[in-house]
């Protein structure tokens, strides 16, 4: 974990990926298991591959409901989804009159946020 963690740090996602893949798939057993999902899904995320970010934190909401590292990664996603929506929102009041390739991004941007809401329905505990 302090090795993938160390890859994160120097955005070496690729390689984060890597390792915290290993601690799930060789040491299955160890504590750690839950902080490789919530890096998983936030290194997904953060790379736009929102499919797998979605599936592992669906892992982790269904196996680990009241852990730690359950409520970090939704809060983070909550976060992101906000910064988002004012990017969003402070885009289409400042920018009405602007080219095509803006109308672009905020369509990226809602997708983005809607995307979120379907991720983070996976933490849901009902």
């Amino acid at each position: 974990m302090e090795v993938g963690r160390t890859y994160l740090r120097f955005e070496n996602y690729l390689a984060a990926i890597k390792r915290f893949k290993n601690v799930i798939d060789i040491y299955p057993e160890t504590s750690h298991v839950p902080e490789a999902l919530a890096r998983l899904t936030e290194v997904y995320y953060m790379l736009g591959i929102y499919t797998e970010a979605k599936a592992v934190a669906a892992v982790l909401g269904y196996n680990y409901p009241n852990n730690y590292w359950h409520k970090y990664t939704y809060d983070l996603l909550l976060d992101y989804k906000a910064e988002k929506f004012v990017k969003n929102t402070s885009n289409s009041d400042d920018n009405k009159s602007d080219n095509i390739g803006s109308l672009s991004e905020n369509n990226d941007a809602e997708d983005n946020i809607s995307l979120l809401d379907e991720i983070l329905g996976f933490f849901s505990t009902e």
